[in-house]
């Protein structure tokens, strides 16, 4: 597995971050807390969608409240290219959703699906994988601090082994459950005594059940024949009922009908006396008709004359709106007139700034190249003191080992060749003093000059700018004022249009104001009269046809009940109801129901004693099918006690194995690393069975506590990279992951142990593509070929490759 990408939206430091990975030995460098160990969290969460912190706790305080959280890792296995997605929304970011691609095609969905198909693809679990790939400083350290069953605890727990402690644990736990289960599953069983009494009791029960079933059958019958005699009185009794239903239902109807034509007469007497009244009204209202039709006369001429009175207050009013309109409007055209004057000069003055604007970026760019050589000089005499501290350096050890002395290099006497390399450093030290030096002081000079007079011509052009920026913002304003005024007279102007629009609309005005207010009082005071006789007239129109109508249907109405009357009377007399015969036929009905009741009560109480006995009998053969039940449960527990006690075997040799395995193999892998390292200064590193570690010096192995703190801090090195080895042969995953990460392993080692623990990490790259080392630690940066720098600004957490 190869790291190739991995891309952030608001995750925790970081508010973006888009990272390509690198291959070989890469250094992550930066201050405390400035996100770097959170790369590697972020690589676990996108793979295995799991972080120890609360949901909202992962959102980045750069973002809004309300704002997704984005993770994508891309990786490669082999040739193929894989890519997870995990996005997380909502306020609580508890809608959370994965996605995982293979070669761009979607290859799983869902944070359950995602999850298996990576623990499948890597072969092993979360726990697994951080324990195989991430170590950190504490981690290391442990390895040799802990002793006892603390260190055992330890690197079983890092190998996984502490899950088949658990199992055997459990196995363990089950089987004693078992155990009591089975004691408690013997209580449950019948003796001999109880088992014969209760067959006894089974077969007595036996014949009481046929005897009361026959018994039964027998009052069955009996009920049987007095239900056919009760049905047969019943349907006499249903069809003396239906007649006496028929004949109240058809005296009921009579009396009905009787008191229907009382009512319909009282109506329509009552109907005609009001037509008679209604008759007399409407010919008093037609000695009225002249006074009617005189006043709605006037009503037509007064509404005429009310128009006619508005028009002539309305084309009063707009008259003076216009004189009103005039004064304003000359002094804002005087106004536009003057802007319009001022604001001539903007074109000019846009073109003056426009010129000087180019003249000083031109020069800003003479300036910026004049400072780049400023910096090439400043570099270059850097360099050139470094070559004569270096050659100082080596005339002051060749005047110290004196024409007596043995060359450091070669180990060779320097005798006559003493003085003339001596006079070759001190000439080559002259020539770069006052040649080399000297010609690039000068020529800093020279640009420091330019730089100057450029900086002040920039400075100059910069004020006149400010200059023209200024009567521009102030001819912007007059211009902003001028679009006010046109566009207050443009209103101005469509005002006094609408307003003449308006007043040719009213036209010309007839009004006499007296002849207006005579003929208001004169309609004023007839209207009280004209407003009643409309009333009545209105009221004489829908009555006196509504009266009408309703006199016709009253008439018709009784003919009808008349004729309903004669038809209820026939059928009341076709019922032929004899009251006598309905009650003797009624009685014969209720004694007969009588005796099926009695019968019935006879028949229940037998069944209920015949369900009695089978209910005893039912709790006898329950209490021999319990007894085989227990005895059944008691065969299957113990089945299940005796697999466990094999599993429970087979998890202990399983363990033995493993650790008969793992142990040798962990020696092995960590002596051919240490003995590399320190070019086999110490041939081997032996780990026991309760990983307990010792070194090898010249033969004989020694506690790892004998040695110096360096050699501990290689040794807990080599261990933990055997140890990774070895849990990625566990899983059978040797060739799945090809990258390591360390977190702050070199703490605060001196420079001669980071040296080795360095080389230690070069030799490592034979066997993984990817080593990434997180250190807080500045100076490290020279030890590494590919430096990763992590810094902490206001915007989030950023990254770059240097």
């Amino acid at each position: 597995m190869i790291l190739n990408a991995l891309h952030l939206t608001n995750y925790k430091q970081y508010a973006t971050l888009d990272l390509n990975f690198q291959e070989g030995l890469v250094g992550i460098i930066g201050k405390n807390g400035a996100g770097k160990s959170t790369i590697f969290e972020a690589i676990l969460y996108c793979l295995y969608g799991k972080d120890g912190l609360n949901k909202e706790l992962i959102r980045s305080s750069f973002a809004e409240p309300k704002a997704g959280v984005e993770l994508q890792l891309e990786f490669s296995m082999g040739p193929v290219q894989y890519r997870i997605v995990r996005t997380l929304r909502g306020r609580k970011l508890d809608s959370v959703m994965a996605e995982l691609y293979k070669n761009d095609v979607l290859l799983a969905k869902g944070t359950s699906a995602v999850n298996t198909e990576v623990v499948r693809l890597l072969k092993l679990d979360r726990d697994a994988f951080k324990r195989s790939v991430f170590s950190g400083q504490k981690e290391l350290a442990q390895l040799s601090d802990t002793t006892g069953t603390n260190r055992t605890q330890m690197v079983r727990k890092m190998l996984g082994l502490d899950s088949l402690d658990k199992l055997q644990k459990n196995i363990s736990t089950d089987g004693k459950a078992l155990k009591n289960q089975l004691l408690g599953q013997e209580k449950f069983l019948l003796d001999k005594e109880a088992l014969d009494a209760i067959n006894k009791e089974i077969k007595a029960l036996g014949k009481q059940e046929k005897t009361q079933t026959k018994e039964l059958e027998a009052e069955k019958k009996k009920q049987d024949k007095l239900e056919k005699d009760r049905d047969k009185k019943q349907e006499q009794f249903e069809a003396e009922s239906n007649k006496q239903q028929a004949f109240h239902a058809a005296q009921k109807e009579l009396e009905t009908l009787k008191e229907r034509i009382a009512g319909l007469e009282s109506q329509l007497k009552e109907s005609e006396e009001k037509q008679k009244v209604l008759f007399t009204q409407q010919t008093n209202l037609e000695a009225q008709r002249d006074f009617i039709k005189t006043h709605a006369s006037r009503l037509t001429q007064l509404q005429s004359q009310e128009k006619a009175r508005q028009d002539y207050v309305n084309q009063h009013g707009y008259q003076d709106q216009l004189k009103e309109l005039e004064g304003p409007m000359r002094d804002c055209l005087k106004r536009i007139r003057d802007l319009e004057e001022q604001t001539t000069q903007t074109n000019s003055l846009k073109e003056q700034l426009s010129q000087l604007e180019i003249e000083l970026a031109a020069k800003q760019a003479v300036r910026e190249q004049k400072r780049s050589e400023h910096q090439q000089i400043e570099k270059a005499l850097g360099a050139l003191d470094g070559r004569i501290r270096d050659r100082e350096t080596q005339r002051n050890k060749l005047q110290e080992i004196g024409k007596d002395g043995t060359c450091p290099t070669c180990f060779q006497p320097v005798l006559d060749a003493y003085e003339s390399v001596v006079n070759g450093l001190n000439a080559e030290l002259e020539t770069l003093q006052k040649n080399e030096r000297a010609q690039l002081q000068n020529k800093q000079g020279e640009i420091l000059e330019a730089g100057l007079q450029l900086r002040s011509a920039c400075e100059e052009l910069e004020q006149q700018i400010s200059k023209h920026k200024v009567l521009l913002a102030k001819l912007g304003e007059q211009a902003q004022q001028l679009k006010n005024e046109r566009s207050q007279f443009e209103q101005m102007e469509a005002r006094r249009h609408r307003i003449q629009v308006i007043l040719d609309k009213i036209g010309a005005v007839q009004f006499e104001p007296g002849i207006y207010d005579q003929l208001k009082k004169v309609v004023e005071a007839d209207a009280p009269k004209y407003m009643q006789l409309l009333k009545e007239e209105d009221y004489l129109k829908r009555e006196i046809p509504e009266q009408v109508q309703k006199i016709e249907a009253l008439k018709r109405a009784t003919g009808d009940a008349e004729k309903g009357k004669l038809e209820a009377e026939k059928k009341l007399k076709s019922t032929r109801f004899d009251e006598a015969a309905f009650n003797q036929v009624k009685e014969a009905f209720l004694n007969a129901d009588q005796a099926i009741r009695a019968q019935r009560t006879q028949t229940q109480e037998m069944h209920t004693a015949l369900l009695q006995t089978q209910h005893k009998l039912e709790q006898q053969n329950d209490q021999i099918q319990r007894h085989q039940r227990v005895l059944d449960e008691l065969a299957e527990t113990q089945s299940e006690l005796d697999l466990l006690e094999k599993l429970l075997e087979q998890v202990k040799q399983f363990k033995s194995e493993i650790l008969d395995r793992v142990s040798p193999g962990i020696s092995q892998e960590a002596s051919q690393l240490f003995s590399r390292i320190t070019k086999g200064k110490y041939e081997n590193i032996r780990v026991d069975e309760n990983f307990d570690f010792s070194i090898a010096d010249g033969g004989v192995y020694y506690p790892i506590d004998r040695f110096s703190g360096g050699e501990i801090d290689l040794a807990n090195f080599c261990l933990r990279i055997a140890i990774t080895k070895a849990i990625m042969d566990l899983n059978g995953n040797e060739q799945a992951l090809e990258f390591l990460a360390f977190d702050e392993i070199f703490g605060s080692q001196d420079e001669e142990r980071r040296h080795e623990i360095m080389l230690a990490l070069n030799y490592l790259q034979e066997q993984f593509k990817q080593i990434y080392i997180v250190s807080h630690i500045e100076t490290q940066k020279d030890f590494f070929p590919h430096i990763l720098e992590v810094k902490h600004v206001d915007e989030g957490s950023s990254v770059r490759w240097i």
